[in-house]
């Protein structure tokens, strides 16, 4: 049986310094080259944006005090911000994010080297050891982690999670209480790197098994470890509280009950173990099928049960390694599992990031049973290793050039789910957003936008209205390939997607507005102020709307109703100067000059370049 005492007498495991650090360098190495090509890849739309491009905190005055009480990308992070601030006081930036992808892979590898020595410290052979942290140093599944720069926090939440729990080993087989204090200081970073590190005290219950303490007394589970749980619950009930807030506000679409939410849970509980050995498909984000299938509901009592037969069969054996083994990956998975109440994201392979260690130490353990009983079997086991480690390494270079570019992500994403809409209509907003942001290149914006309307046209080919909950998501695709065929002057096309926006989803505020849009360019104001009027009875804080019914009721000669709707528009606190410009050529239609020139003047102070005779 494995305990503390005899892991430190037992020297028929140790190996010499010279090898230990022979299989480090060969860790770093493989952790490296399998995931080069992110090196180069750019910042991306998806989670960097809101992480590098946008993010108040690196690219607004720093404050510590803000690093630390606000959430960015819909995640607590405070430390892995301070460490992309660092690297952007050396050169790191949206526009060269080298530093940032570095630094992923540099923590990649640490994390690889960590989880070899962690290994080794629970009583695996260190040949044993080497070949797990090195199938986790190249596994496919990590290539959306490594290459995102987002994925950074979930990295440095693991490396610090390894060390911690390495540290509360060390504690265990000393007594000394200053690696206690140390693994607790290491979780506190963890946390504040990733709340989903909170589970981390429910994983050294499972190592006190391991290790043949005496893990369900009072002076182990409470007394010892009492900071620890106060920490977690303190950030797990956090978590529930931001993810309830999140689903007060999301659209009906976007939201699950909790019993689907437990159905694709389970799913996933039992897909990440056979992805361990397939890893297919790889993306960054595999969409629910609606409705949930039947099959999922079963997984509810499968995986429960399936997790149970294989704890109890371990346990016959005595095989204490391989039980906490299973009880890791279970352990570490379930924040990954979305039960909460929050978005899809949790489909991501980056939530299984850390918790296939727990999978690689089982087959570990098994494979040295098989090798105790059967000698014969470890040249076996050496060359499956090798073959598969080169299989996946090979596997994780091309997924990682896959995420070099949103074009190579989203054409990778497509070909891997063809019938999803998710990958085309992204891509469609990708293209939409950078037509806009381009200026004084008419060839290029247009280009954006054609490619834009083809992904949109697509989204809404392999889009089926039937089987979904609500008809929301058809419905905003919609309304995207409209606003695309208002840009490229086709505002016949363009009314006939918001209209099948719009009768898909009466309360598509944007829809109506865009469609009162086009009826206005066309000069069919009595349609354009019907709709105006309908999306404002959506959202009546919206000065916009009034602003902009305003031009169909002037160009009808309603000059009252025009005045009516400028007076809103402003009273809502608009700051778009041709709300003021609008207000002064209606004065001057009224004869009052003075006012014309007032609110001519304000439209100027706006920023507004006001012709000279609106200002006399």
């Amino acid at each position: 049986m494995l305990n503390a005492d005899n892991m430190i007498a037992n020297n028929s495991r140790s190996t010499s310094a010279a090898w230990r650090w022979m299989f480090v360098a060969v860790l770093g190495i493989a952790s490296i080259a399998a995931f080069y090509p992110s090196i180069s890849g750019t910042t991306l739309e998806w989670g960097d944006r809101n992480m590098v491009t946008d993010n108040p905190l690196l690219n607004g005055p720093f404050s510590l005090a803000a690093v630390f009480s606000i959430s960015v990308n819909g995640a607590y992070q405070p430390l892995y911000i301070l460490l992309l601030k660092l690297l952007q006081l050396f050169g790191a930036s949206a526009d060269a994010p080298f530093l940032f992808h570095l630094s992923n892979l540099t923590l990649h590898a640490l994390t690889s080297v960590s989880i070899f020595f962690l290994f080794g410290r629970l009583g695996m052979r260190s040949g044993t050891a080497c070949a797990c942290a090195f199938l986790f140093a190249v596994h496919p599944l990590h290539a959306g982690t490594v290459a995102w720069i987002s994925g950074g926090g979930f990295i440095l939440s693991a490396l610090l999670s390894v060390l911690s729990v390495n540290a509360y080993v060390r504690y265990a087989q000393t007594t000394s209480r200053t690696w206690l204090y140390i693994a607790l200081a290491l979780f506190v970073l963890a946390i504040l790197s990733g709340t989903q590190a909170f589970v981390l005290p429910l994983v050294l219950l499972a190592t006190d098994y391991l290790l043949g303490r005496e893990w369900s007394s009072q002076k182990i589970m409470v007394n010892e470890k009492l900071a620890w749980w106060l920490i977690s619950a303190i950030t797990a009930i956090g978590q529930l509280l931001y993810h309830l807030r999140i689903q007060t506000h999301a659209p009906a679409s976007e939201t699950h009950s909790l019993l689907e939410r437990l159905a694709m849970g389970a799913t996933n509980f039992l897909k990440w173990p056979v992805k361990v050995i397939w890893p297919s498909p790889l993306s960054y984000y595999y969409m629910p099928s609606y409705p949930v299938q039947a099959i999922a509901y079963i997984s509810i009592i499968a995986a429960p049960v399936l997790l149970l037969l294989a704890v109890k069969s371990a346990g016959k054996q005595t095989n204490k390694s391989l039980v906490w083994g299973l009880l890791l990956y279970a352990i570490l998975i379930s924040p990954g599992l979305g039960i909460f109440p929050a978005t899809d994201s949790f489909f991501a392979d980056t939530h299984a990031y850390l918790a296939i260690a727990g999978l690689l130490f089982a087959a570990g353990t098994f494979a040295e049973r098989l090798i105790d009983n059967k000698r014969s079997m470890a040249p076996i086991g050496a060359a499956a290793t090798g073959i598969l480690g080169i299989l996946f390494s090979i596997l994780s270079w091309q997924n990682s050039a896959n995420w070099q570019t949103m074009e190579t992500l989203f054409a990778h994403h497509i070909s891997a789910f063809p019938d999803s809409y998710f990958g085309y209509d992204q891509a469609g907003q990708y293209h939409l957003k950078e037509a806009f942001k381009v200026e004084g290149n008419d060839g290029t914006r247009l280009q954006h936008l054609i490619s834009a309307k083809k992904y949109f046209t697509d989204a809404i080919r392999v889009d089926s209205v039937a089987g979904r909950p609500t008809p929301v998501v058809s419905s905003d695709i919609l309304q995207s390939a409209g606003v695309v065929c208002g840009l490229t002057g086709e505002p016949l096309e363009a009314v006939r997607y918001f209209s099948s926006a719009i009768k898909l989803t009466p309360q598509n505020a944007e829809a109506l507005k865009n469609r009162g849009y086009q009826y206005f360019l066309t000069k069919q104001y009595v349609l354009a102020i019907a709709d105006y009027s309908a999306a404002i009875t959506l959202k009546p804080q919206e000065s916009d709307l009034y602003y902009m019914r305003a031009n169909c009721n002037y160009a009808k000669g309603n000059l009252k109703e025009a005045h009516t709707d400028l007076d809103k528009a402003i009273s809502l606190g608009t700051t778009d100067p041709n709300c003021f410009i609008a207000m002064a050529v209606l004065y001057r239609a009224e004869g009052d000059t003075v006012a014309a020139i007032n609110f001519a003047v304000k439209a100027r102070d706006l920023g507004a370049n006001v012709p000279e005779e609106y200002l006399h």
